[in-house]
């Protein structure tokens, strides 16, 4: 049976900010409140922008580099898993909400 236990962390990363390749032991979603960065994993580079909402595997290597305003980015860890069939394996952004919604979120 899976945790259903899911945490939640807001954090904010310096203007330029480099982190090295790493990965996370939790599928998450992280939804960019604020300020941008680029993110690379394997192949795939994406521009992130705020408003935009990333979902990511358990154990995706990636690293990232923080743009000239860094970033604000709420993360919530999905529960943990049992079993041999991960919840999510491939990364996905979504497109960047309106301002106006972000501006719900983010004063």
């Amino acid at each position: 049976m899976a945790n259903l236990v899911t945490t939640a962390r807001l954090s904010r990363y310096g203007p330029g900010l480099v982190q090295a390749a790493h990965e996370h032991e939790a599928a998450h979603l992280s939804l960019l409140l604020a300020g941008g960065f680029e993110e690379q994993s394997g192949r795939r580079t994406h521009d992130a922008q705020a408003g935009q909402l990333g979902l990511r595997p358990e154990g995706l290597s990636h690293d990232v580099a923080f743009g000239r305003k860094g970033a604000l980015v709420l993360t919530l860890a999905a529960p943990a898993f049992d079993g041999d069939r991960r919840p999510v394996t491939e990364p996905a952004w979504t497109p960047p909400l309106a301002d106006r919604h972000l501006r719900r979120l983010v004063p």
